[in-house]
């Protein structure tokens, strides 16, 4: 299959999705929501959408009234939340789930301080700007990724700076790339 036609395929269906959940509309009672990872930046391969909720006191007991609105809105199959000491950053973290258009739709929603997202988010200008050829790019180091070819553990964004920064085409050239920089 056509790597463009599938994520575009993926992105329309998760926009779908956040237009039927109102997931936005939910979250914004709670503080400033930015979307962000694959969805934004049009290169989805699979049914995964990522948020950040910031506001200026992420405290536990807005973190428990957003549980409770999430729970309420009826809409998700899954609700998760965490609140480990150990996370980095130390934030409450959600992982909603639901069955939608064939497949179980995972939406990660960090929730955050204004500084600590400003530190989180990648430079979007970079990442708005990219050739077809260069999307292509990195759709295949992603799907080498997730078929072993590359270790699972790489995150995306080291793919995006391989390729939008260093201009790196393919699994080979991924590698040696991934060894200059250890």
């Amino acid at each position: 299959m056509n790597l463009l036609k599938e994520s575009k395929r993926w992105h329309d269906d998760a926009t779908v999705l956040v237009e039927s959940s109102k997931i936005i509309e939910l979250l914004e009672k709670f503080g400033k929501v930015t979307p962000t990872g694959s969805y934004v930046y049009d290169l989805m391969l699979d049914s995964d959408i990522d948020f950040f909720v910031s506001t200026e006191k992420p405290t536990r007991k807005l973190a428990d009234e957003m549980t409770i609105a999430l729970i309420n809105n009826g809409w998700w199959n899954s609700i998760m939340f965490c609140d480990w000491s150990t996370n980095v950053p130390a934030r409450p973290y959600f992982c909603i789930k639901q069955d939608f258009r064939g497949h179980r739709w995972k939406v990660d929603i960090l929730m955050v301080s204004p500084s600590e997202l400003a530190e989180m988010l990648p430079p979007r200008e970079l990442y708005s700007r990219y050739s077809d050829a260069q999307k292509e790019q990195i759709l295949e180091l992603k799907v080498a990724r997730r078929d072993g070819l590359l270790p699972e553990d790489i995150e995306t964004v080291v793919i995006y700076d391989a390729v939008l920064k260093n201009d790196v085409q393919g699994v080979d050239s991924f590698k040696r790339y991934l060894e200059k920089q250890e």
